[in-house]
């Protein structure tokens, strides 16, 4: 998480961003969002968020000029961890950052595509290698609905993810939007990557300066939500939020970059409102979820919710009952 706040800050100076708002920002914008309570657990999600913000970073310096065979390979590894790391990204951020570095000039001769291949190849290599031992093949083990059948368990072909379990759109509709607004939250808990999504739509004119970053970070993050909406029923299990999208919080928070780095009265005043917006989220995600990232929090709160107050405030309860002695 620490190092994610790190290559936003880089990213958002070299987008133009002042010195004295960007490492605020950065800082804000990144606890405000899902990544604040799922970094404090064991899990693949924060990990792949850096790995977003890596690739946004070094897309950004290629936009600026800083083109080198070494910059290809680091993008290259970057986006062959994301795949083993994620699995998801491998049909939506992959793909598209392959498309924009190959569609570019500049970038579109041996050597740099040699570099871009020959990163990718060491974490892609050592994946396979890993998974051949243990699964006899290179498909990821979560993918093995056979090793998940074993007494007790509550996995089966229905309810793994990876699986089309949308048995219509209309379903599918609904289990978005529980997803994203009613009951997991995703967006309703940490608004910020949905105004990072506004952002990167409507600001559309300002980013021909940076198009393939923009187009990498809005098309990678979209694709992927939908990807993990359609692919996944349960919402992640017995977990806050829709925790499958954790890992997209840095594109929604790059795509920013126009109102962070817009002088404009109206864009100032954007900022400080989504500033303000994600500091009450990161309050609220400390209280709520970070104590527990692991419960199914609900949005709205369980009604009543003062007889289910302790679910959603767990560190508050603790302390009182540890004071009354229970």
């Amino acid at each position: 998480l620490a190092l994610t706040v790190v290559v936003l800050d880089a990213t958002f100076r070299l987008g133009g961003v002042s010195a004295s708002l960007s490492a605020f920002s950065a800082i804000a914008l990144t606890l405000g969002t899902w990544l604040f309570p799922y970094a404090l657990v064991v899990n693949n999600h924060v990990v792949s968020g850096l790995l977003v913000a890596c690739l946004a970073w070094t897309l950004l310096k290629i936009e600026k000029g800083y083109l080198s065979a070494g910059l290809m390979v680091t993008v290259g590894a970057i986006i062959g961890l994301l795949i083993t790391v994620e699995v998801i990204p491998a049909v939506s951020f992959v793909p598209i950052t392959i498309a924009c570095l190959v569609m570019r000039p500049d970038v579109r001769s041996r050597p740099y595509l040699t570099a871009l291949a020959g990163g990718a190849a060491v974490p892609l290599l050592a994946h396979a290698i890993i998974n051949i031992s243990q699964t006899g093949d290179v498909i990821p083990g979560g993918f093995h609905s056979e090793l998940f059948v074993y007494e007790g368990s509550k996995f089966d072909s229905t309810t793994l993810s990876g699986n089309m379990n949308h048995p219509s759109v209309r379903e599918f509709a609904d289990y978005a939007w529980r997803a994203l607004f009613s009951e997991k939250g995703y967006f309703s808990y940490a608004p910020v990557p949905l105004v990072g999504a506004f952002a990167g739509f409507l600001g559309w004119r300002w980013w021909s300066r940076y198009r393939m970053l923009h187009v990498v970070m809005l098309g990678g993050a979209v694709l992927s939500l939908f990807a993990s909406l359609l692919m996944t029923n349960n919402f992640g299990g017995f977990a806050a939020g829709f925790r499958h999208a954790t890992y997209l919080a840095p594109a929604f928070v790059v795509l920013l970059l126009p109102i962070l780095s817009t002088e404009t009265r109206s864009a100032r005043i954007v900022a400080r409102v989504t500033l303000a917006a994600a500091v009450c989220s990161a309050l609220f995600l400390a209280i709520v979820t970070a104590p527990r990232p692991w419960y199914p929090y609900t949005f709205p709160p369980e009604s009543p919710v003062l007889k289910s107050w302790d679910t959603y405030f767990p560190v508050v309860s603790h302390v009182l009952r540890r004071v009354n002695g229970d």
